[in-house]
């Protein structure tokens, strides 16, 4: 699951704190623990608020995938 890898990487870059990241996307933190481990899925929205927070493209999300 690469686009996973990517959304970590693109967090990691940021220099945004994972918690709030899980504010902005109204979910717990250990919700976005699991998506982020793949144990769940991320909606399409989620996603779509995701490359606004990290200001990345969705497709830098699912490249290579």
């Amino acid at each position: 699951m690469k686009h996973l890898e990517n959304i970590n990487n693109a967090i990691n870059s940021s220099g945004l704190k994972k918690q709030f990241i899980a504010k902005k996307l109204d979910i717990k933190y250990d919700t976005l623990r699991r998506k982020l481990k793949g144990e769940s899925d991320f909606t399409i929205n989620e996603v779509l608020t995701l490359t606004k927070l990290l200001n990345i493209n969705i497709m830098e999300v699912f490249k290579n995938e």
